[in-house]
């Protein structure tokens, strides 16, 4: 019977032999002191709270962590854990986030304590602006919709003109409006982004 011997490894340095040791016991964020010990920075907390982030992508609505739902922890903890778990989804080396799904969430997302409440997660205003820009008749296009009103100003067309799109300019409206004042039979509205005109 063999005795049992004991086996030493030699790492090139102490970078490597320092990445080893985080690999198999990796208690803390990268970047986080050796000393520093992060109680949440747990795979079962970034379980937990990935479920509430897919949801939250999904419907875009804000979570609320209420404190009397934790009655267990203290509201610091909970904030703790909350951005533990989130530091463990994000940190590359523990492969929950390969194509930076979460690590974009957290870019539009605020973490936000409120007093006596919970923790409340959110997106930012920013991202969630319902409109874009609106699509507008540029100068260049001008004779094209300026060319469609004459012409129903002058046909016999009874249905309302109505050209949207516009970004006019005082002076222009103005001018407009000289245009139309003249002209008899008819009911207009000019405004920097749209000219209505009925036949009465």
């Amino acid at each position: 019977m063999e005795d049992n011997k004991q086996i030493t490894i030699t790492f090139p340095d102490g970078k490597v032999a320092k990445q080893i040791v985080n690999l198999v016991v990796k208690k803390r964020p990268s970047g986080w002191s050796r000393r520093s010990y992060a109680t949440y920075y747990k795979l079962v907390y970034a379980e937990w709270l990935l479920k509430d982030i897919d949801a939250m992508i999904a419907d875009r609505k804000r979570r609320v962590y209420r404190y009397a739902d934790f009655p267990k922890i203290s509201p610091s903890s909970l904030y703790l854990r909350i951005n533990q778990a989130l530091m463990y989804i994000l940190d590359s080396e523990n492969g929950l986030d390969p194509d930076y799904k979460y690590a974009k969430f957290r870019q539009q997302v605020s973490i936000k304590r409120i007093a006596r409440e919970g923790i409340v997660l959110e997106f930012d205003e920013i991202f969630e602006i319902e409109r874009g820009a609106d699509i507008c008749v540029g100068s260049h296009d001008t004779p094209k919709w300026k060319k469609k009103m004459d012409e129903y100003l002058e046909g016999d067309d009874i249905n309302p003109f109505h050209q949207q799109g516009l970004v006019l300019t005082e002076d222009e409206i103005a001018q407009i409006e000289l245009e139309l004042s003249g002209l008899e039979n008819i009911l207009y509205s000019v405004s920097s982004k749209e000219i209505k005109i009925i036949k009465s």
